[in-house]
């Protein structure tokens, strides 16, 4: 048993579906309006990995709550760890693009092997990419 599809919510699905589109380089496969349950939903895709965006319009919004009480993260999200060859170089790849670091590049501290870092999606979701050095 492996997850084939994370859903996430979102506050603004057109920025994030640009978001993983323009960093990430997912594709779009399906969009859907649940206009009588207040959702709206775009499923992405990268290789055989599926990303549900869901924008609720009765969530409430982790980056305005996030301001509002002058903190940096909240329970109920953790992150999602994407497996990559080459981890310096999507590394490189995202500095140049600009993305928000919430960590940089630097050795796991579970397997010599491997280092690691973390992004922050538009929604400040946090993305961890690990890999072998």
């Amino acid at each position: 048993m492996r997850p084939s599809l994370i859903a996430i919510q979102v506050e603004n699905l057109d920025s994030s579906v640009k978001w993983y589109q323009d960093y990430l380089m997912f594709s779009v496969l399906d969009r859907k309006e649940f206009k009588d349950h207040g959702l709206s939903l775009a499923i992405l895709q990268l290789g055989d990995f599926k990303l549900e965006l869901v924008a609720n319009d009765k969530a409430l919004h982790k980056n305005a709550l996030l301001k509002e009480n002058d903190a940096k993260d909240m329970t109920g999200f953790t992150k999602v760890t994407f497996s990559v060859d080459g981890v310096d170089s999507v590394y490189e790849t995202l500095k140049k693009k600009g993305v928000t670091f919430a960590l940089t590049l630097r050795d796991s501290n579970i397997n010599p092997t491997e280092q690691f870092f973390i992004v922050l999606d538009c929604d400040n979701n946090w993305l961890q990419f690990i890999g072998p050095k």
